[in-house]
């Protein structure tokens, strides 16, 4: 009876020590399997890609998706976020957020942006400000005419 007991107690030990043990975090039994974990938005490129300055909001939904985050105090203020986790603990994480002004996208920041930067707003804001240079050349030249 006694080499039973003894056993039944080495058996209740080592129950609790492998409980025990296999709550700790920083123990990692390599016969067991860790999944990868996804939290976010996916961020393709290909969808990234398809922004360009002056699309509305509903826009921009439409080719990203619902942001993960809408700014409460700044609702023109989009934040994607996307991390995946793998079995073996590296994390890659990746972050986009996306300015708007009156209803339509105007500039964006984080580690992932759109490679085509649209180069028509761009051509567009300096045909503007050259017209704003012209006028205020013409408006010195009157100004010069009046003075003679």
């Amino acid at each position: 009876m006694p080499k039973a007991h003894n056993n039944i107690r080495r058996l209740v030990i080592v129950c609790i020590c492998s409980l025990m043990f296999s709550g700790c975090s920083s123990i990692k039994f390599p016969w067991v399997y860790r999944i990868n974990v996804q939290q976010g938005n996916i961020l393709d490129k290909e969808d990234i890609d398809q922004l360009e300055f002056g699309m509305t909001k509903r826009q921009v939904q439409y080719v990203m998706g619902s942001p993960m985050l809408i700014d409460t105090f700044n609702q023109d203020r989009w934040t994607y976020y996307y991390s995946r986790r793998d079995g073996k603990g590296n994390t890659r994480k990746r972050q986009l957020t996306l300015h708007f002004e009156e209803d339509k996208y105007v500039r964006h920041e984080g580690d992932i942006t759109p490679s085509n930067e649209n180069k028509k707003v761009e051509r567009s804001l300096n045909d503007e400000e050259a017209h704003a240079t012209e006028q205020a050349l013409k408006a010195t030249e009157k100004k010069k005419k009046a003075a003679f």
